[in-house]
C-alpha cells in the first residue's frame, strides 16, 4: 500500500478503539484522513454475520453504520457501510482475512455543499490508497489470472484464466467462458467499452452503449438514490441505484447497478463509469453470486491505465 505525500502517515501514540488491534490515519490537518484499522474478530463471524452486527452507536446507543453494498480490499470480498452523523458522513469498507477483521475508513464528500474543493480532493487520494492496499501473505497464484493489455485504448487488466477475452466489438473487449454449445451467448462474465467523447454509437462498436449525458446524471445523485436510463414500460429493467464510488487505475469511478435485468434470471447488472483523455471507460458485469461479483471486484481493482 502506497500514501501520497501530501498525507502524513501517523500510527504512534494512536488512540485504540473497542476491539481495535492497530490502526494508522493518514491525514492532513485541513482536510481530514483516512484511516485502516485492524479489529478482532473474537466470534469468529463470517463477513456477512460481522456486517449484520457493525455497530458505531450514537450519544442515544443508535446505530449510525448502514451497509451499502458489497466492495473488496485487496482482491478479498468486503462490505460497506456508511456511517452518517448530521452532515459528516463516512464511508467504511470492511474485510475479513486470517481471523481478523480490517476496516478502511474515509470522509465522503460527494453532493455535500459543507465540503470545499480541497477535501473532496483528500476523498479522492483516500480512495487511491485503497486501490494500492494488498496483504502481504496473501496466496494468490498467478496462474489463476492472466493480463491483458489494449494499447488502443492504453489500458491493462488481469482477469480470471478461464475467461476468454474477445475483441470482436471495435471498442469494447469481453471476457466470458468458452461457449461449447450451440445458442445464445449469455451475458458477459466481464467487459471494458470505452465511449469516446461526443460518441453516439450509431455503428453499435461500443458494447451495452450508455450515452454520456446519463453517465454524468449518476454523478450527481447521491448514494442509494436511483435513475432511469430509459422512460416508458418495464421502468424496473432501466432503473440503477448509484453505489459508492471506487479508485480506478488512481481515478474515482462512479459505480451503478441494476436488479432486473432484461432477459435474465436472478442476473445483477453493476458497472463502474471511469473518465480519463476524454474516453469514458465502463467496466462492466452480469453477477448471480459473491464469488462473481468477487472476481469483478478484483477486475476492477487490478485495471490500470498504461
Amino acid at each position: 500500500m502506497t500514501s501520497p505525500t501530501d498525507l502524513n502517515n501517523r500510527q504512534k501514540g494512536e488512540i485504540l478503539g473497542k476491539g481495535e488491534l492497530q490502526k494508522v490515519n493518514f491525514f492532513n490537518e485541513q482536510v481530514g484522513s483516512c484511516i485502516i484499522a485492524v479489529l478482532q474478530n473474537p466470534q469468529n463471524y463470517d463477513l456477512e454475520h460481522w456486517g449484520e452486527n457493525y455497530r458505531v452507536e450514537d450519544a442515544s446507543g443508535g446505530n449510525l453504520a448502514k451497509g451499502i453494498g458489497n466492495a473488496s480490499i485487496g482482491g478479498i470480498a468486503a462490505k460497506r457501510f456508511s456511517i452518517f452523523e448530521f452532515y459528516h458522513e463516512d464511508i467504511a469498507t470492511a474485510a475479513l482475512y486470517k481471523g481478523h477483521v480490517y476496516i478502511f475508513k474515509y470522509s465522503h464528500t460527494r453532493g455535500n455543499p459543507n465540503y470545499n474543493e480541497e477535501q473532496q480532493k483528500a476523498e479522492e487520494i483516500c480512495l487511491r490508497i485503497l486501490s494500492t492496499f494488498k496483504f502481504l501473505d496473501q496466496d494468490k497464484s498467478s496462474s489463476d489470472l492472466k493480463d491483458y493489455t489494449n494499447q488502443k485504448y492504453k489500458y491493462s487488466v488481469k482477469y480470471p484464466s478461464r475467461l476468454k477475452p474477445d475483441e470482436q466489438t471495435p471498442k469494447s473487449t469481453i471476457f466470458n467462458t468458452t461457449q461449447t454449445q450451440p445458442g445464445p451467448a449469455g451475458f458477459p462474465s466481464l467487459y471494458v467499452s470505452v465511449i469516446p467523447n461526443g460518441f453516439d454509437n450509431k455503428d453499435y462498436s461500443v458494447y451495452n452503449y450508455m450515452p454520456q449525458d446519463i453517465i454524468s446524471s449518476f454523478s450527481l445523485i447521491n448514494i442509494g438514490s436511483t435513475k432511469q436510463t430509459q422512460t416508458g414500460s418495464y421502468e424496473e429493467f432501466w432503473t440503477y441505484t448509484r453505489l459508492p464510488d471506487v479508485s480506478v487505475g488512481g481515478v474515482k469511478g462512479n459505480v451503478i447497478e441494476n436488479k432486473k435485468v432484461w432477459g435474465g434470471i436472478d442476473v445483477i447488472d453493476r458497472r463502474v463509469f471511469v473518465i480519463k483523455n476524454g474516453l469514458t471507460y465502463m467496466i462492466g458485469t452480469y453477477y448471480k453470486d459473491l464469488n462473481e461479483l468477487n472476481d469483478f471486484q478484483s477486475f476492477v481493482a487490478t485495471f490500470k491505465f498504461l
